[in-house]
């Protein structure tokens, strides 16, 4: 009788995670990024191209394109900028702690689920998850923050649709496949 259960629950479990639309089903492919010095894992569907906000041209920062990884129908944007900043690792507490007020601040409806800092690939990442309903559509954010070449780097993945769940695990999965390049 035991193991009649034990099949029975194997067989629900199995049809449950490979019938839904889950974030297994996403292939990964390694992309490096900001001149090679950044890896990580983005799903492979995701192109990247390059995105220059027009505000931008005029400033130092006008030479280096904003490339964004993104969806056919543009519901996700992912997306890392190495800013002209001089950080450190001991900068992103409070980097973390001051973007999260300031998300309150501009969005007061927003929710923020993690406000953090890992060690990964033996690199201190901040990071900072938060999602909202603006104009009654879903929003997911992901953001990190940490150091390259004493410099700030910081990540983005932006997310708008009703598949938050999938996209939250693809982004953790991202985040944990970040490797400096040395």
């Amino acid at each position: 009788m035991t193991s009649k259960y034990f099949i029975k629950l194997f067989l629900f479990v199995f049809l449950f995670v490979f019938s839904s639309e889950n974030a297994w089903a996403f292939n990964y492919k390694k992309i490096e990024v900001i001149e090679q010095k950044i890896e990580a894992f983005l799903p492979s569907h995701l192109k990247g191209e390059f995105d220059l906000p027009k505000k931008h041209i005029a400033s130092k920062e006008a030479k280096i394109p904003n490339f964004i990884y993104t969806d056919k129908e543009k519901s996700v944007k992912i997306h890392f900028q190495h800013k002209n900043h001089v950080f450190a690792p001991r900068n992103i507490t409070d980097f973390i702690a001051t973007h999260a007020k300031m998300i309150f601040s501009i969005y007061p409806s927003a929710t923020v689920s993690n406000s953090t800092i890992k060690h990964i690939n033996n690199k201190d990442i901040g990071i900072i998850e938060w999602s909202d309903k603006i104009n009654n559509k879903d929003h997911y954010n992901l953001m990190i923050v940490t150091d390259l070449d004493g410099k700030l780097m910081l990540g983005f993945l932006e997310y708008t649709g009703d598949d938050i769940d999938n996209w939250r695990i693809a982004g953790w999965r991202m985040i944990n496949s970040i490797n400096v390049i040395q």
